[in-house]
């Protein structure tokens, strides 16, 4: 059938008047399908109607060809889709013209096709876009409104998002939105600023924002998820589970912080080392999630999971991890950038790139910021420079790509909506002015404890303070400030440099880079000879802040900010705090926006200090910046803030689901039972249907099934709903609260795990025992199920099999191992095969020119190179490079789909020829949701089983012992194993055997692809949790039969 769908597709694209990406090589030969295919699309509607009812009444059904029969129906369907689609048009054409999207540049006559060829970033790929006459839906007007379907389902036409107002107080839903802020030590009261590199001013930032969307109208509570730490040497708040930031409406309505576990407990880590635990606090936070959203709904206050939104690089991959188990959307806010944080220190010269791996794990962050943009639905960012200077250096955002994007829906493209948002403001934390009368000095502003904390520093504390309040990093720029301090004696005469950089109790316990940034401010004050008038107080508290700033204010000092995202000038602005900021990032904005001040040249020490001593010596310039800054901060409110925050997740939902609606009416393979009831009924008399002679239908006498004319057949729906309600049964995993997931990579290694499954089928129950077994294969599922029943298994006793890769799950249900549906969903989004297929087949390979490709087809024992609709299975071309990383390579195909705006998995296994080779580099392309980690937990999830209750059993290919460290360096054979291996579940890796050993190849492109899928594991590293055993048949029993109970109450660590 899937040949039929494809052929399809590509043959009735312009006949349909839809969206075409990459149109099919000129020289690919005509298939059969695709014959039957032109036969059918040159019959009138009526006519594809005859044959539709012609295939669909014979009997018995073992005759029947469901191929004709699904064609025939999803043809009449799309015909008269398309009807209704030049009608609309010609409607629309009467009253104004055809809206456009502003890139598209529409010319010509009306009724004429356009193309418009989008390059991507380095000429990888291009994008060749078809738009017939015939309106979209969804598209976008020539002052960017985008439309939704003209006419809703009560008949009244739609508004644009754009003019979209959305009640949010009228609203029934109650919503519920998790954050994601896994690293840092983040806590309601009492934040640690500047403790470390890690606790800076975005703990601050989604502690606020947390409290503020709980106070939005359209939301009923909102949940910070962060790790739970029981270090001694931290906080006691951070051990608590729950802790709550606001209340507001009901039993649980408003803002909490919620931990959960991952890594060490005990040990409080750097964001550079949570890597190997993100998987692990993903899975501990789903379960979170879920109990949660049980409480509310017990208590009868249940609500809609809105969004989930990460934070960081950790807390992006985090929270897109989650979006894909729960099936819901996601939202991201970099903060700080890796790509552009590699830049900049490679262009500074303090760090080679392989010391900047060493240090931040810099290719580790930049892959999770990529995997966060593969899933998210909207990036929040602070300033268009954000957007057009450091997103657009990675592979998966491309501004013109997502103005496309955004323009109209393209089955099998993705680019997230890029929003930029200015940061908020909790004006009761720093006392922020209510009016411009309370500007005058005070007179009490050396009467607080942070004044002689500052004044011990200085000769004369009475002078203006040129204020300075952030975190101890590079990125600040703190060194050219003081550089401009000490070349300007003027401006030594007349004001102190005060330094608020964090706190601290000894320079020794502070993290390497806060450390020199501080030791680079001291040797700068000892260089400059500025005892005196330089203060840098050792340490100070949130509510401090609000006293430094009023310090300022009442002694007409300045407050400079040299970094690109300081939202202290926020702060400093509404208390009346003149501004001088760089020309770089948010900053620049927000004083732009406020007119509070001046913006400079960070690089130009002149232009610093000469703008610092403009403001100081001019009252009037004094006086008009601290007004400004007053009368315009309700820009920067949080209320203002989380105001277009929904608005953009909303519009967002809506456009997406009127697209994704709109193209699942038109050329979805699915059945709308009630259309199609009601379109059949309405063409026949009673429920019976005339079927024709096949000399008045046109078509090849195969496709109906050489069914006589003249008979009259009644339909009969009984049969159908049979079958729906045999499907709907209840898997038999729904009854278990524990399972063995046994690890399939390929036909050796499954040999071996085959061994442990059958020791462990023979131990438990398998009717209404609480422990459920199943299979996830990287082959398919004929394969996966051969070599099961070989080993003498049989299918009955398994719950479930996740086989091809990850593309297809299978559940016992009703007596038989039926695929799961809801997966099929699931997985279905933002997938096109064609589309992906077209794109691998044109990547060159880097040592064999243009001519030569990097890819081929692979085809199994019986020559087929067909896998599915929603799995492509190429080879590696070895010949052209024989040198080459596999690995590596994967990684490129990887980049090069992300930069086409596709979204995809890309797995490497190491496998048998069916040639007769020693190995074959296999590479697996699956729908971004569809691999074996996230299809096990999308199962687990929605049948209730936490995956701290579930074993993975897998077989090893290699195994090296570490030279102390108690690691391990095990080899496998595919490149999806770190999710299997890192989370919470348990996993047994089985040592190689004969079998199983990978013979270490002389040729250096074996040698290396090997290598590379080569991991770490170790008691160091994952504990308990991850265990190597032989393979004793008393060992495996005793593992078989433990009880490794937990979760999230209770930690298998």
């Amino acid at each position: 059938m899937e040949s039929f769908v494809e052929a399809l597709a590509n043959s009735c694209n312009k006949e349909i008047g839809e969206v075409s990406f990459l149109e099919p090589a000129a020289s690919e030969s005509v298939a059969p399908s695709r014959y039957c295919v032109k036969e059918i699309l040159s019959l009138d509607e009526e006519g594809v109607r005859h044959v539709w009812s012609k295939v669909s009444l014979i009997e018995p059904a073992t005759v029947k060809d469901t191929r004709a029969e699904y064609l025939a129906w999803r043809v009449w369907f799309m015909k008269q889709r398309r009807s209704f689609m030049f009608k609309r048009s010609e409607n629309l054409g009467e009253v104004g013209p055809t809206a456009v999207h502003p890139e598209s540049n529409r010319v010509g006559e009306e009724g004429k096709e356009r193309e418009v060829d989008t390059q991507t970033k380095e000429n990888d790929c291009k994008l060749e876009v078809t738009i017939a006459r015939c309106p979209s839906p969804f598209e976008t007007s020539t002052e960017g409104s985008i439309y939704l379907d003209e006419e809703s389902e009560s008949g009244a036409q739609s508004p644009t998002l754009r003019d979209l107002q959305i009640d949010w107080e009228n609203t029934e839903k109650r919503r519920h939105i998790v954050l994601i802020s896994m690293h840092g030590l983040v806590r309601g009261m009492g934040v640690e600023l500047g403790r470390d590199d890690d606790t800076g001013d975005q703990v601050e930032y989604v502690v606020e924002l947390a409290k503020a969307l709980a106070q939005h109208p359209g939301v009923y509570r909102v949940d910070l998820l962060t790790r739970l730490l029981e270090d001694p040497a931290a906080d006691a708040c951070c051990s608590l589970k729950e802790e709550t930031l606001l209340h507001t409406a009901g039993k649980h309505g408003g803002a909490y912080i919620l931990r959960a576990p991952c890594g060490p407990s005990r040990q409080y880590l750097r964001k550079e080392h949570l890597w190997p635990y993100v998987y692990e606090f993903a899975d501990n936070a789903v379960e979170v999630v879920k109990k949660k959203q049980a409480v509310l709904e017990d208590a009868g206050e249940g609500c809609e999971l809105y969004a989930v939104h990460g934070h960081y690089a950790d807390g992006g991959e985090v929270a897109a991890l989650m979006a894909h188990t729960l099936g819901v959307d996601m939202v991201m806010t970099g903060h700080s950038l890796g790509r552009n944080k590699l830049d900049d220190l490679l262009k500074a010269g303090s760090l080679t790139r392989r010391e900047a791996e060493e240090a931040y794990n810099i290719s580790r962050r930049i892959e999770g910021e990529e995997r966060a943009l593969d899933v998210a639905a909207v990036v929040i960012s602070s300033s268009q420079e954000e957007i057009d200077d450091k997103w657009t250096l990675y592979d998966g955002y491309d501004t013109k790509m997502q103005e496309l994007s955004s323009a109209r829906h393209h089955q099998g493209h993705r680019v997230p909506i890029m929003t930029m948002i200015p940061p908020g403001l909790d004006f009761t934390s720093i006392n922020a002015h209510q009016s411009l009368e309370s500007l005058q000095p005070t007179g009490k502003f050396d009467q607080t404890p942070i004044y002689n904390e500052i004044s011990r520093f200085l000769v004369d504390p009475k002078k203006p303070p040129v204020l300075v309040a952030c975190q101890p990093n590079d990125s600040e720029n703190v060194a050219a400030l003081i550089n401009a301090f000490g070349a300007c004696p003027a401006l030594r005469g007349m004001a102190n440099l005060v330094l608020i950089l964090g706190s601290r109790e000894k320079m020794d316990s502070m993290g390497s880079d806060s450390r020199a940034v501080l030791q680079n401010v001291l040797k700068l004050v000892d260089d400059l000879d500025l005892y005196g008038s330089v203060a840098y107080p050792k340490r100070h508290s949130q509510s401090d802040m609000a006293d430094i700033y009023s310090l300022a204010t009442s002694m007409h000092g300045v407050f400079v900010s040299m970094g690109e995202k300081d939202l202290t000038i926020i702060e400093a602005a509404g208390c009346g705090i003149p501004v001088i900021s760089s020309s770089k990032g948010c900053a620049k904005d927000i004083v732009a926006t406020l007119h509070n001040g001046k913006i400079v040249d960070e690089g130009n020490l002149t232009d610093i200090s000469t703008a610092i001593v403009d403001i100081l010596m001019d009252e009037c310039l004094w006086d008009a910046y601290s007004k400004n800054g007053v009368q315009n901060i309700v820009a920067y409110s949080w209320a203002a803030h989380c105001s277009v925050y929904m608005e953009s997740i909303e519009k967002e939902k809506r456009r997406r689901k009127a697209s994704l609606n709109n193209l699942a009416s038109i050329c979805s393979g699915s059945w709308d039972e009630k259309a199609f009831k009601e379109n059949v009924l309405s063409m026949s008399d009673v429920g019976h249907m005339d079927v024709l002679n096949n000399d008045l239908i046109g078509v090849p006498g195969s496709l109906c099934g050489g069914l006589g004319g003249g008979q009259a057949l009644e339909f009969d729906w009984g049969d159908w709903m049979v079958d729906e309600e045999i499907s709907n049964r209840q898997p038999r995993i729904t009854t278990r609260n524990r399972a063995y997931a046994f690890s399939f990579d390929n036909q050796a290694s499954a040999r071996t795990v085959l061994h442990v499954l059958k020791v462990a089928v023979s131990n438990l129950e398998v009717e209404g025992g609480p422990t459920g077994v199943g299979v996830v294969s990287m082959l398919s599922f004929d394969v996966t199920c051969s070599l099961i029943e070989q080993e003498g298994i049989d299918l009955d006793v398994l719950d479930f099999i996740v086989c091809s890769a990850g593309v297809d799950v299978f559940v016992w249900a009703g007596g038989d191992m039926v695929l799961y549906d809801p997966f099929d969903a699931h997985i279905d989004e933002d997938w096109d095969k064609s589309t992906v297929q077209s794109l691998l087949d044109r990547i060159p390979n880097g040592a064999g020119g243009v001519e030569q490709k990097l890819l081929k087809p692979y085809k199994d024992v019986h020559g087929s190179s067909d896998f599915g609709p929603c799995h492509i299975l190429m080879e590696l071309s070895k010949g052209a490079q024989p040198a080459a990383d596999e690995v590596a390579l994967s990684d490129l195909i990887k980049r090069k789909i992300r930069r086409a705006g596709v979204r995809a998995n890309i797995v490497l296994q190491v496998d048998e020829s069916p040639r007769g080779a020693t190995t074959v580099p296999i590479v697996h392309v699956t729908p971004l949701r569809a691999c074996r980690s996230q299809a096990l937990r999308f199962l687990m999830c929605q049948v209730g089983i936490p995956m701290s209750r579930v074993t993975i059993v897998c077989g090893a290919t290699s195994l090296v012992e570490s030279e102390g460290g108690g690691r391990r360096r095990v080899g496998f054979a595919v490149s999806d194993m770190s999710p299997l291996l890192e989370g919470s579940q348990r996993v047994i890796v089985m040592p190689p055997n004969k079998e199983t050993q990978v013979r270490e190849p002389k040729d250096g492109l074996d040698a290396k692809m090997i290598e590379k899928l080569k991991y770490e594991i170790g008691r160091n590293l994952y504990g308990d949790r991850v265990v190597m055993i032989d393979s004793d048949c008393a060992r495996i029993e005793q593992k078989a039969g433990e009880d490794w109970g937990g979760g999230v109450e209770g930690s298998p660590r």
